[in-house]
């Protein structure tokens, strides 16, 4: 079971960055064959971060006593931290947001990088910290995640590029998705 929550965290994850890639890719103006690959070495490094970050504070939050003895404080508390990712990815992609179509020059892709980063991290840095508070194994965790990373900016910057906003809604629906039904697995998990 724990594999199948780490499938699916993992999924809802890069969809969630799929998404977001896509309504950046669809701001660029011309794409260079190097530059994306950087933009995603550079983003699917901060990933990795940010999970080992909320990993690390997780590991600090049960050495203490009240909560290392309290299992089901953690549980219900990740339960709750996926509850509310997957409803702010339902959220995103049931939102009929207006997006204003301009393209930039490919300069400007480092800056849309850097805003993607920022903008994912925190969602991240909450799936690394619930990561550690249920104790699921983290090395396969942080590759499946970092995988799936990359391919999910990668993806969504090519898509965006080549096609627009269409796969926007859908992939944030799909990420909700995936997130509740790694929720789900995880309620099993504790309770």
């Amino acid at each position: 079971m724990k594999f199948a929550m780490t499938i699916f965290i993992a999924i809802g994850l890069a969809l969630g960055v799929y998404g977001y890639s896509t309504c950046k890719g669809a701001l660029l103006g011309r794409f260079n064959r190097i530059q994306p690959y950087i933009a995603v070495l550079v983003f699917a490094t901060w990933q990795i971060l940010v999970l080992s970050g909320g990993k690390v504070c997780s590991a600090k939050l049960l050495q203490l006593e009240a909560t290392h003895a309290n299992s089901f404080v953690n549980g219900f508390l990740c339960i709750l931290l996926f509850s509310a990712l997957a409803f702010k990815m339902f959220r995103h992609g049931f939102q009929n947001i207006t997006i204003e179509e301009r393209r930039m020059d490919e300069k400007e892709l480092h800056r849309l990088v850097l805003q993607n980063s920022l903008k994912t991290g925190l969602i991240t840095f909450l799936i690394g910290f619930s990561i550690g508070i249920v104790d699921l194994p983290f090395i396969p965790v942080m590759v499946v995640c970092f995988v799936l990373a990359v391919l999910g900016v990668l993806a969504g910057l090519l898509v965006g590029y080549h096609f627009g906003y269409g796969q926007r809604m859908g992939a944030y629906i799909a990420s909700g998705l995936f997130l509740a039904l790694g929720d789900v697995l995880m309620i099993l998990h504790c309770f």
